[in-house]
């Protein structure tokens, strides 16, 4: 998102329009790997299993509404005809992108605690 930003800066309208492409193709990637994920976890491990499985699944569906919640951002930032800098509040890529690196900060510490520290104390 960064590099779009930066694209867009400099008048590059369709190689940011590119960029944010690619990153809702990611973020569709993503939604994909986590329902695979959801189905291979479910073989061995419920929401009711025990408070690992209670947490893993609290935490990552919350997660994933929010990659939802990024990606329709990202979706409105295509459909808007033109984009362009500007110091108005209302800026569609920026704030996609604000929101977009607070979702990606937290799968940091959603992956040490989910994914990391169990294996790693075990």
């Amino acid at each position: 998102m960064l590099g779009a930003e930066k694209l867009l800066a400099h008048g590059a309208f369709h190689k940011a329009r590119a960029l944010v492409g690619a990153t809702v193709a990611l973020a569709v990637v993503f939604l994909i790997v986590q329902a695979v994920e959801y189905r291979n976890h479910l073989r061995e491990l419920g929401p009711t299993t025990n408070a690992y499985g209670s947490l893993f699944y609290a935490i990552t569906t919350f997660h994933t509404l929010h990659v939802v919640v990024g990606l329709l951002m990202l979706l409105f930032v295509l459909c808007v005809p033109k984009l362009k800098p500007s110091r108005s509040p209302h800026r569609p890529l920026r704030n996609a992108g604000l929101y977009w690196h607070f979702v990606d900060a937290i799968w940091i510490f959603v992956v040490v605690l989910l994914y990391v520290l169990p294996r790693w104390t075990s």
